[in-house]
């Protein structure tokens, strides 16, 4: 049963965002066989697959959606200081959503790393791809060892340290750094209270530039979806989705040149033909690294649709907002899910086929099998995950501020 529709303002990033979850569970399905041809775009030596071409290979591209993530995550945290800046009620605007970020953060990863040391206990989930995971004889021993996951991985809240292993799921790295960037951003949207918009702007522009420069990128993703945020409340982009063929023609192709700066490639990208051409534009130390040039595209593109209703139609689809209401669940649940169900799958389905024939052919038969089967039980594992327990801890974040609330109003009198 999917979760209700409510419309929003912003809308069409809850689409975005779900569309993004989906391609990081096919990039890590398509990983573990397929990561050579992953990290390499088309043209570069024998790697001619249509699916390598710019932009086509987006579906399946990780770290650009992780990116979108991030500017998503700023834009929307950004949303209600900047279109409501008065100096008396920003402390209420930026102190609800520091209190219950943490919260609506961390529960559903513990609930979710919890059910991922019951399977490990029952012998179904796969250790061996995992060095720092082990399996105990007891479930004191594994639930002592869970629970210390918990406070020095998961809950490592100040360490910017990226050497974590996050051992009990590895995509839960970016949990960590979405907290701690949340919380800088609202104390700069706090140190930036009786400052004018212009001065707003030039401050998360630099801090974005600071923030590459020292190799974090998460934080410059965040204030860039500050930005974008900003400018979006200046009157003159209030209203959005002119009909001028020229503002239509201009954010299209900003979009176009965003989700190709985000098709850059993990691997040689300066010797291959379609971006060799890139690297010579700038000498700045932090584009030396792949992700930056791909956080690059994942920022044009998220600041091309905010300034075109056309182009975010995909995004506000039924579908598009069904996976954006379940896109936390659909990236907490699909690891455990593949790690616990993807090779199972891949060799049942090689096995019905041909038992004893390795050939392209029939990997490939298993591989687009397997892929939709694990897609739709991801799909029911989110939703479930979304109503039993993402949403009460909304709702648990909720109540808890008010109850502290009352306690201090009582406290008053």
């Amino acid at each position: 049963m999917a979760p209700p529709y409510r419309p929003r303002s912003t809308q069409y990033l809850d689409g975005l965002r779900g569309y993004a979850a989906v391609v990081v569970f096919i990039h890590h399905y398509s990983r573990a066989y397929l990561r050579n041809h992953m990290e390499h775009v088309y043209g570069f030596g024998d790697h001619q697959s249509i699916l390598q071409l710019p932009i086509l290979r987006l579906i399946y591209s990780g770290f650009p959606m992780v990116a979108i993530f991030y500017v998503i995550s700023g834009y929307v945290l950004s949303y209600k200081p900047v279109h409501d800046p008065q100096a008396g009620r920003l402390l209420v605007t930026l102190s609800s959503p520091a209190f219950r970020r943490g919260i609506r953060l961390f529960v559903p990863p513990i609930v979710s790393t919890f059910l991922v040391m019951l399977a490990i206990q029952c012998n179904l989930y796969d250790t061996t791809g995992h060095p720092s995971l082990h399996r105990f004889d007891s479930f004191g021993g594994q639930l002592r060892d869970w629970i210390q996951f918990v406070r020095l991985e998961l809950l490592s809240l100040w360490s910017w340290d990226d050497s974590t292993s996050y051992r009990y799921d590895p995509n839960l790295w970016t949990i960590t750094s979405e907290f701690q960037c949340s919380m800088l951003l609202l104390l700069s949207h706090l140190l930036l209270a009786r400052k004018s918009s212009a001065a707003r702007l030039v401050f998360w522009l630099l801090f974005a530039a600071y923030a590459m420069q020292n190799g974090i990128f998460e934080a410059a993703l965040f204030h860039i979806g500050a930005f974008i945020a900003e400018i979006r409340a200046l009157p003159h982009f209030t209203r959005n989705g002119h009909d001028g063929l020229l503002y239509r023609y201009f954010w299209t192709m900003a979009v176009t040149c965003g989700a190709y700066f985000a098709s850059y490639p993990d691997r040689e990208g300066a010797r291959t033909p379609a971006f060799s051409w890139l690297p010579s534009l700038t000498s700045w130390q932090p584009f030396e690294d792949c992700r930056a040039w791909q956080m690059l595209g994942a920022i044009i593109l998220v600041f091309g649709l905010s300034f075109d209703n056309r182009l975010q139609r995909p995004f506000v689809s039924p579908v598009a907002q069904y996976l954006g209401r379940i896109s936390y669940g659909i990236y907490l649940c699909h690891g455990p899910l593949l790690n616990i169900a993807q090779r199972p799958l891949l060799l049942f389905v090689w096995d019905f086929f041909t038992p004893e024939n390795d050939s392209n052919t029939v990997f490939w038969a298993a591989f687009l099998i397997v892929l939709p089967v694990l897609f739709f039980c991801l799909l029911f594992l989110a939703t479930a995950f979304w109503w039993l327990v993402d949403k009460p801890s909304t709702r648990l974040a909720r109540w808890l501020e008010m109850v502290t609330e009352l306690e201090e109003d009582q406290g008053r009198h």
